[in-house]
């Protein structure tokens, strides 16, 4: 998990290019960081995936962004399973 940044301009997070500044905000590169980091973030929570359909306004987020970087897939019997940071 990437230690966490306070103050992160959302707009360079989403591809609208809108948004103001989160309160804390990590990125989470494996299923163990995406929880350790929902479990620390507290009260107000948003994750953030590639950041398309997503509009935040100027005031930002105050609260905790985790921005789910999870990469990866496998074949488990008849099914794929994918990560939700894999780009398809």
């Amino acid at each position: 998990m990437t230690p966490v940044e306070t103050r992160t301009v959302l707009a360079e997070h989403t591809t609208l290019r809108l948004g103001g500044p989160a309160r804390a905000f990590v990125v989470a590169e494996s299923t163990e960081d995406l929880l350790s980091a929902v479990r620390a973030a507290g009260d107000r929570l948003l994750l953030l995936g590639g950041g398309s359909n997503l509009v935040i306004g100027d005031a930002g987020f105050d609260g905790t962004v985790v921005k789910v970087a999870t990469r990866g897939w496998r074949i488990d019997g008849g099914s794929v399973v994918v990560a939700a940071g894999q780009n398809w």
